[in-house]
C-alpha cells in the first residue's frame, strides 16, 4: 500500500460565509407574500433533520424567524 499523504484527508474543511447575502436572501422571502421562499430556501441547502433542528429553534414559525433575524442568519450560516 502506497503512503498516504499528510494531513489524511478528512472531508472537514471550514467555509467562508457573508452573513449579509443570507440576511438578504431572507428579507427579500420576507416581502412575497406567504412563506413558500423561506422553505424553499431552507429545502435548498440544509437536510431534512436541519431543517427539524431548525423549526425547533424558532417554534412559532417563520414569523419567529423574521422576529429574530439575527439569530436565524447566524444559525443559517453556521450550517
Amino acid at each position: 500500500m502506497p503512503p498516504r499523504p499528510f494531513p489524511l484527508p478528512l472531508g472537514i474543511g471550514t467555509d467562508i460565509v457573508y452573513t449579509k447575502r443570507i440576511r438578504d436572501m431572507l428579507l427579500k422571502g420576507q416581502s412575497q407574500p406567504g412563506h413558500g421562499h423561506l422553505h424553499r430556501f431552507l429545502r435548498g441547502f440544509l437536510s431534512w433533520r436541519e431543517q427539524t433542528l431548525f423549526w425547533q429553534v424558532f417554534q412559532k414559525g417563520p414569523e419567529a424567524v423574521y422576529d429574530d433575524l439575527p439569530l436565524a442568519v447566524r444559525y443559517l450560516s453556521g450550517r
